[in-house]
């Protein structure tokens, strides 16, 4: 088994139009460092920063930056990573470390911390400090258009005009349906499937936790839910991301921002605020030496 770990930058992928940076590895394991490892300057022929953890214990990060590897390490977005010299998020590396057993989660993450350390000479400290971000509230008494309490029988993924129609996942007897795992980060598996892209959401059973990790990230701030709603909602949202990526699928260019389509299209409303939040600051790192 190989599970996609994490991309420096998020792309659109076919028809799931998938919007995953952060790190979530999956498989099981006992050792606090990886028995070998090698670290040398990203070779050619890598041009994605694309990392892999398999079940037999093997990290491959065939083109990573030490800003990516950090993020995989510590389960961070990159603007909780403070400090450190411009080439960790420019120079790009090949990593390919094993271990002999099989790895879960926080044994993956606690051995490459180990390796950033022995290799990169990383000292890092984690704080707390206030920084712009925004606060999700509601606007009024009434949700908007559309945002719904999702019921019991899946609804249907509405993509936007020339966007492709995922298949709508399977609703069991019951009309519970099982967790639809929407990419590398398990916080955004719904229970009715979703469909994440810059600029596009359209998502069912989802909570309002996870939709303002999906606006964070849009957003590039730190997000908190102030809503006071509870329970799960079916949510389609189209507007222009404040980051462009590449995409296949061009938005329509009056799509609004994001501010102005959360409180049009959904009755919400993001209010601009200094917020808490947790960062990683970097004291000092130093380039590896090739081996």
């Amino acid at each position: 088994m190989i599970v996609m770990v994490t991309r420096r930058h998020c792309l659109t992928l076919g028809a799931l139009l998938m919007l995953a940076c952060a790190a979530t590895v999956v498989a099981r394991a006992q050792t606090s460092a990886f028995e070998a490892a090698s670290v040398k300057p990203n070779p050619a022929g890598y041009p994605l920063p694309i990392a892999r953890l398999t079940n037999s214990g093997r990290f491959h990060a065939p083109n990573a930056t030490l800003r990516d590897l950090i993020r995989v390490a510590y389960d961070l977005e990159d603007r909780q990573i403070v400090g450190g010299p411009g080439w960790m998020g420019a120079d790009g590396f090949e990593v390919d470390a094993t271990s002999s057993a099989a790895t879960n989660a926080a044994d993956a993450r606690a051995m490459l911390r180990r390796l950033l350390a022995d290799r990169f000479k990383l000292m890092a400290h984690p704080e707390k400090r206030e920084t712009q971000g925004f606060v999700l509230v509601t606007a009024g008494r009434q949700l908007g258009r559309d945002m719904r309490p999702t019921e019991k029988e899946c609804a249907p993924i509405k993509p936007p005009a020339g966007f492709p129609v995922p298949p709508p996942p399977p609703s069991p007897p019951g009309g519970v349906a099982a967790a639809t795992p929407l990419g590398p980060d398990v916080r955004l598996r719904t229970t009715c499937g979703s469909m994440l892209g810059p600029g596009v959401l359209s998502a069912r059973g989802m909570t309002t936790a996870q939709f303002v990790i999906y606006l964070s990230r849009n957003l590039e701030r730190p997000v908190i839910d102030d809503t006071k709603l509870t329970g799960l909602f079916d949510i389609d949202l189209l507007f222009q991301p404040e980051v462009r990526v590449p995409s296949s699928f061009p938005l329509p260019p009056d799509a609004p921002s994001v501010v102005t389509a959360v409180q049009e299209q959904l009755g919400l409303k993001l209010d601009a605020r200094r917020v808490p939040g947790e960062v990683l600051v970097i004291d000092s790192v130093e380039r590896p030496t090739e081996n």
